[in-house]
C-alpha cells in the first residue's frame, strides 16, 4: 500500500480524534432535546442533563489547557471558545432534537391516536382530542392536539368562543399556547397557568 493512499483516511481519523469531543456533546445536547420530549418531566431529566453539560464544558476545557501546554495553540483556542458556546447556546440543539422527538413520538405512537381520533363523531369535521404527553418541571402540562378544524393555528384571543369552551373542558391550565404545528391535524399545546 503507498504512502499517497494512506494519507485521505489517517488525516480524517486524526480530525476526528481532535473534535470528537465536541462532536459527542453537540450529540449528546440533540439527544437530550430528543428525550425532554419523550421525558414525563423535564425536572427529571434535567437532573441528568445540566451536570452532563458541565462534566463536557469542563473536559472541553482541560483539553484545550492540555493542547495549550503541548504547544498547539490554534487548537487550544478553538476548544477554549467552545466552552461558552456550550454552556451559553445549547438551546437551538435541545429544541431541533425535542421537535425530532415530538416527530418521534408521534409517528410510534400515531396507530394509537388515530384509533381514539375514529372514536369521536365526525360529522361536523371539528374533531378535538388532547392527548397528555407530560409536562415541563410542574408549571405547563404538554399535551398533542388533534384539532380537524386547524383553529389551533389561531393566536388563543382570535380562537372563537366555541372552540375555547371545547379545548377548555379537555386541558386542565386556563391558557394554552401553541409550541409546534406537526403535521396534518398535530399539533403540540402548553397548557399553562
Amino acid at each position: 500500500m503507498s504512502n499517497a493512499s494512506t494519507v485521505g483516511p489517517v488525516r480524517l481519523w486524526r480530525l476526528l480524534g481532535r473534535y470528537a469531543p465536541h462532536l459527542i456533546v453537540l450529540g449528546m445536547l440533540f439527544a437530550f432535546g430528543v428525550g425532554v420530549s419523550f421525558a414525563p418531566s423535564i425536572l427529571v431529566f434535567s437532573i441528568f442533563a445540566v451536570p452532563m453539560i458541565l462534566v463536557a464544558s469542563i473536559a472541553i476545557l482541560v483539553a484545550a489547557v492540555v493542547s495549550l501546554l503541548r504547544g498547539r495553540g490554534k487548537l487550544a483556542i478553538w476548544q477554549g471558545a467552545f466552552v461558552p458556546l456550550l454552556l451559553i447556546a445549547p438551546w437551538p440543539l435541545l429544541l431541533s432534537g425535542q421537535y425530532a422527538g415530538w416527530i418521534g413520538h408521534l409517528l410510534v405512537c400515531e396507530p394509537f391516536y388515530e384509533a381514539q381520533i375514529s372514536k369521536l363523531d365526525s360529522a361536523k369535521n371539528d374533531r378535538l382530542k388532547l392527548f397528555d404527553w407530560g409536562s415541563y418541571l410542574i408549571f405547563n402540562d404538554i399535551y398533542l392536539a388533534y384539532d380537524e378544524s386547524d383553529e389551533l393555528r389561531w393566536p388563543e384571543s382570535a380562537e372563537p368562543r366555541a372552540f375555547q369552551a371545547r379545548l377548555a373542558s379537555q386541558i386542565v391550565d386556563p391558557h394554552w399556547d401553541v409550541e409546534a404545528h406537526l403535521w396534518g391535524h398535530y399539533y403540540i399545546v402548553d397548557g399553562h397557568s
